[in-house]
């Protein structure tokens, strides 16, 4: 069973495109997963998020894909250096 944040611990974003970065819990140890929406109105004017995107917003996603790459790569090697120090 894992479990996660209710928050992410780290967003990304670029212009109404965010990933974030979940921390979980699971029964192999930490890991890291990623959601990627696009922010937008509805008719009635309240904000909604999708998990749809346009061509024109993939060269978005794919940036953001790899900053939040890079970004697990830090924390996995901060939880590393974490687990060194407490042994």
């Amino acid at each position: 069973m894992t479990t996660n944040q209710n928050q992410p611990v780290k967003k990304i974003n670029d212009g109404r495109i965010t990933a974030a970065i979940w921390k979980n819990f699971g029964e192999k140890g930490t890991f890291y997963s990623v959601t990627i929406t696009r922010s937008f109105k509805d008719e009635l004017g309240n904000y909604k998020d999708t998990d749809s995107f346009s061509g024109t917003d993939l060269l978005i996603v794919g940036r953001l894909a790899v900053k939040a790459y890079d970004a697990i790569a830090d924390m996995r090697a901060a939880d590393r250096a974490e687990r060194a120090d407490a042994a």
